[in-house]
């Protein structure tokens, strides 16, 4: 996805998430999403236009030992996830 408005990374991965999340959940497997995109989850910041105005939820789960919990994964993910957000 490549267009003049797509300022940064964040901006970029905000606009598929918006895309393809609505209304559903978004799980990330590898801890918090990064700081950057709290407010796009609505973790943090008040303002309007953020998913959870658009009826996402979103959830993440802690490494164990290190590593993605795969065996967790599949007790948290429900019909309603749509996506599940690995990070680095």
């Amino acid at each position: 996805m490549v267009r003049i408005q797509l300022v940064s990374g964040v901006y970029m991965i905000a606009a598929a998430l918006f895309e393809v999340l609505r209304p559903s959940e978004m799980l990330s497997v590898t801890g918090s999403v990064y700081r950057t995109l709290e407010e796009v989850v609505g973790l943090r910041g008040h303002g309007k236009g953020n998913s959870m105005d658009f009826g996402v939820s979103y959830s993440d789960m802690d490494l164990k030992k290190g590593m993605v919990d795969f065996e967790g994964i599949a007790y948290k993910v429900t019909e309603r996830t749509k996506v599940v957000f690995i990070q680095n």
